[in-house]
């Protein structure tokens, strides 16, 4: 009994020790000084972190010294290093799917897959200063001193608009609708003007602000506004369905104590975090509005010194703050969960808290070292970067289908291809999205021989101009009607140029065509078309070339090493393994 005792003992002293060690934590209050642990993982980069990091589906992605784009695991790690063609400015963009999109030079703006390969480069021939913005649907803006930029998915420029006198240190900015706000220089006595332009390059009109805006930040409910007196403001777009119009509203202001300075803003899951300094102190005051009323949610102070505060970022650990001494984390209720000091003897560029619980710091000597700061974190699989488009509908043009299609389609297809376009996407855009609908009803319909054929039965040309069109457009809108398409069509030659337009497109962000073309490797008679089988290894390097991550490469090479079998007819088999080599190439 004694020696079962004595065991227990010496058991629960080891798992207690392991415990501190692992937590690295003073029990009571959650600090640790990072001068006296060790890291929990550590790596080294070839250049030091330049840009913010930025938040992925996967992790977290960054630009580095020596023109190297790196990817960090969801606890820090390094995942990737690509070099870019040129010396990225210091920051970075993330849109749907993971895509990136870097500037290099001095003017070129360049779209990146998931994983750093460079896809399109465009030179704006001005200095572009701030992270280019994705837009809903896939498009990027980017603006430079005196114009505005709107770029495809496929590197056509769908518009410049001409636009002097901005005011570059409030970046450009999305309202509720897809709009942009574009602050500008000059005043009105004492008031800020923006310009307001449509998703497709439209100033539609100038707006003035009740009072000096010194900040701007997106959030879904439109733009959160920071004045100069302290006060912080919600404009949304409002859509007149009767008159067609769009104002812009004030739908709420939120006042603070005078003297306060405001420090630094953010937005997460419908809550504005604000960061002020009070009068007369070196500690911060967090306040927590609502985002679509501007109620207080919840208030306290923070231990961080406000006039070193680098970084703030909700997590899901909770709200990380920090200065040039210490990181801090607090909860909803603002109550500390964690602390931790510094090393001041090593000095760093960048540090960043991941949602899984480690303190990342990148440092000036290219080293990024990950501290595991609380346990039990949701580990779940984060829905940022996943297939989150939508459509700039409020904006699209009413038209007669029939119009349509007595129209000069070679005339859209070649100003589709030259760009600069503008508004009169607004049109093309309405129009194929509701010929795409009405192409998968056609084939979704159980055939009647009583009832008349749909349109697109008998019209299987126009149906190959609609599928055609619809992949120039540089938008992701389609890529699940076309995947329902791949899916539903087994007549060879409309198949044929569904899998045509999916090859075009090549951007799958939710996998959903990647799935769809695995599925006519079931049916034999899908399988044993040669011509169908290349068009479908075709269109599977286009999408992993676009899409980047290893899982798209995985699911490639699995669906092109399937049609190696031997009762795959020869020439399928020599063109999927020439195939499988291109993928390989891709990969590296």
């Amino acid at each position: 009994m004694r020696k079962s005792t004595r065991n227990l003992s010496c058991f629960l002293v080891i798992l207690i020790s392991i415990l501190q060690t692992h937590f690295l934590f003073a029990s009571e209050v959650n600090s640790v000084s990072l001068a006296d642990v060790e890291a929990n993982a550590y790596s080294v980069l070839t250049g030091a972190v330049q840009s913010d990091v930025v938040k992925t589906s996967y992790g977290y992605v960054a630009v580095c010294e020596g023109r190297m784009i790196t990817g960090f695991s969801k606890d820090g790690a390094v995942l990737w290093q690509k070099a870019a063609t040129a010396r990225p400015k210091a920051f970075i963009s993330v849109g749907m799917g993971d895509l990136l999109c870097i500037v290099t030079g001095n003017s070129s703006v360049q779209l990146l897959s998931p994983t750093g390969l460079s896809l399109w480069k465009n030179d704006a021939k001005e200095s572009v200063n701030e992270a280019p913005l994705f837009g809903w649907d896939g498009r990027i803006f980017a603006r430079t001193k005196n114009a505005v930029f709107c770029w495809g998915l496929n590197g056509i420029q769908k518009w410049k608009l001409s636009l002097k006198d901005q005011d570059t240190n409030i970046p450009l900015v999305q309202l509720n609708d897809g709009s942009l706000l574009v602050f500008l220089t000059l005043k009105d006595g004492n008031n800020s003007v923006a310009s307001h332009i449509s998703p497709f390059g439209t100033l539609m009109n100038e707006v003035t602000f009740s009072g000096s805006v010194t900040q701007a930040l997106s959030c879904d409910e439109g733009v959160l506004l920071v004045f100069n007196d302290g006060s912080i403001g919600l404009c949304s777009a409002i859509h007149d369905k009767k008159s067609d119009k769009v104002t812009l509203e004030s739908r709420w202001r939120h006042a603070f104590p005078a003297g306060q300075k405001r420090l630094s803003l953010s937005t997460s899951q419908g809550q504005c975090v604000s960061v002020i300094a009070p009068s007369n102190t070196s500690s911060s005051f967090v306040t927590v509005l609502s985002c679509v009323d501007g109620s207080e949610i919840t208030s306290y102070s923070a231990t961080v010194n406000e006039k070193n505060i680098h970084y703030i970022q909700q997590t899901k650990q909770g709200l990380v703050l920090a200065d040039s001494q210490q990181a801090v984390c607090y909860d909803a209720k603002g109550q500390k969960l964690w602390q931790a000091f510094l090393n001041t003897k090593k000095s760093w560029t960048k540090l960043f808290a991941t949602d899984t619980g480690y303190l990342v710091l990148c440092g000036n000597d290219w080293t990024v070292s990950a501290y595991r700061m609380i346990q039990g974190v949701s580990t779940k699989e984060s829905q940022f970067g996943q297939n989150t488009t939508k459509a700039y509908d409020s904006y699209y043009k009413a038209l007669s289908l029939l119009s349509m299609r007595q129209s000069d389609t070679n005339l859209l297809a070649k100003k589709l291809a030259e760009g600069n376009y503008g508004e009169e996407e607004a049109l093309w855009l309405s129009y194929l999205t509701q010929e795409l609908k009405e192409l998968q009803n056609a084939y979704s319909t159980a055939p009647s021989y009583s009832a008349e054929k749909p349109w697109f039965i008998t019209h299987p040309s126009y149906a190959e101009t609609v599928l055609n069109l619809a992949s120039q457009t540089g938008c992701a809108l389609f890529q699940k009607t076309l995947a329902q398409l791949i899916m539903l069509v087994r007549d060879p030659q409309m198949l044929l140029c569904v899998i045509r337009a999916a090859k075009n497109l090549g951007f799958d962000t939710d996998g959903s065509m990647m799935l769809a073309l695995e599925t006519l490797l079931k049916d034999s008679s899908c399988i044993s078309n040669v011509q169908l089988m290349k068009e479908t290894c075709d269109a599977i390097v286009q999408i992993c070339r676009a899409m980047g991550r290893p899982a798209y490469f995985r699911h490639g090479e699995d669906i092109l090493k399937s049609l190696l079998m031997p009762s795959c007819d020869s020439r399928i088999r020599m063109y999927a393994v020439e195939t499988l080599k291109t993928l390989a190439q891709l990969s590296i």
